[in-house]
């Protein structure tokens, strides 16, 4: 379990660093630019103390891809980023691709918990935001699955991992 911690740990980290490397506008903002170096130092301090515990390919994969679709949330939440359903489809099945490798390291018993790694991480940093964002976040998420529900090629994509994640209640 501390190894999940240890995830969870660097891909908000990632997250931050992204975030600022955004605020630092091309490295000319003082503060933004400390905290893309304090964010990106963390998230792979983080990332190999989990290594320990958890698999590279596993660890890794749901840092990049729970790191990706967190950073186009915030992109999408915090400086007005659009989002359309091509990109919404492409982050779906980024995770869709990250809960179908972490499954198929389930047979090995030690490892079983690597299978609800995507869920475990999610919803560990959750409460760290707001509600007003996690709200937001919510929102979002309902409406994406009303948009896959009218894209009959993309539902069986998209639907199935955003009713995982909206079953509890982002």
């Amino acid at each position: 379990m501390r190894g999940f911690l240890y995830l969870a740990l660097a891909i908000l980290s990632e997250v931050f660093g992204s975030t600022m490397l955004k605020l630092s506008e091309g490295f000319t903002q003082f503060w933004p630019i400390i905290g893309v170096a304090a964010g990106f130092l963390s998230a792979f301090t983080f990332l190999s103390f989990s290594l320990r515990t958890i698999d590279l390919s596993s660890a890794y994969a749901t840092w990049s891809g729970i790191g990706t679709a967190l950073t186009a949330v915030v992109g999408f939440l915090l400086f007005g980023e659009t989002v359309s359903l091509k990109g919404i489809c492409g982050l779906t099945l980024i995770i869709a691709g990250v809960v179908l490798l972490n499954q198929s390291k389930a047979p090995n018993k030690r490892k079983k918990a690597d299978g609800l790694s995507l869920t475990v991480c999610f919803f560990m940093i959750a409460p760290i935001f707001s509600q007003k964002l996690l709200a937001a976040i919510r929102r979002f998420l309902e409406w994406l699955v009303r948009s896959c529900k009218k894209t009959p090629l993309f539902h069986k994509a998209c639907g199935l991992t955003l009713r995982l994640l909206l079953r509890h209640r982002v």
